[in-house]
Order: C-alpha cells, then sequence, then structure tokens
C-alpha cells in the first residue's frame, strides 16, 4: 500500500555526541591543557613550560571561583607563585 496522502518523511536516527559542559568544567578543561603543556616544556628545559603552568593555573583560579572551591583556589594562588618564582630565577 502506498500513502498518497501523507506527507511524512522517513525517521532518521542517529546517536547524538554532543556533551553539555558547563563553563567551569570548560575553563578546566582548557587549564588541563595549559598545565599538562607546561609540564611536558619543563621536562625538556623550556623556560616556556613556566608560562604555560602559569596560564593553566590561572584558569584554575577562575574556575575556583566561579565553583566556589577554597581549596582550588589556594592550591592555584600557591602554584601561581612558584611559577611566577621559576619564571623570575630562570631569567636572572
Amino acid at each position: 500500500m502506498s500513502c498518497k496522502k501523507c506527507t511524512c518523511k522517513p525517521k532518521i536516527y542517529f546517536i547524538d555526541f554532543r556533551v553539555k559542559i558547563s563553563k567551569a568544567d570548560f575553563i578546566g578543561w582548557i587549564g588541563n591543557i595549559f598545565f599538562i603543556t607546561g609540564a611536558i616544556l619543563l621536562a625538556q628545559k623550556n623556560v616556556w613550560g613556566f608560562v604555560f603552568n602559569l596560564l593553566g593555573n590561572l584558569c584554575y583560579l577562575l574556575q575556583g571561583g566561579i565553583v566556589k572551591t577554597p581549596s582550588l583556589l589556594v592550591c592555584s594562588l600557591a602554584l601561581i607563585a612558584t611559577n611566577i618564582y621559576g619564571i623570575w630565577s630562570w631569567l636572572k
């Protein structure tokens, strides 16, 4: 039988791979990319590793402020200070 009056379209099924991610999680993932890149650069004795770690820690600081996590804020501040000291001591 044919459906002459029906304008229905065939159903197409697909898997939806989109992931809903919060702003804080996105910032955290960006921080992870910076931090891992910085660790690799420091392992290669490259001063830019401190800069990448600093950027990663700034992302973590922002994330900690958004989700209101004091431990992440304190740890990020300590690591930011450590990275600034590392840059300063490398360049002197």
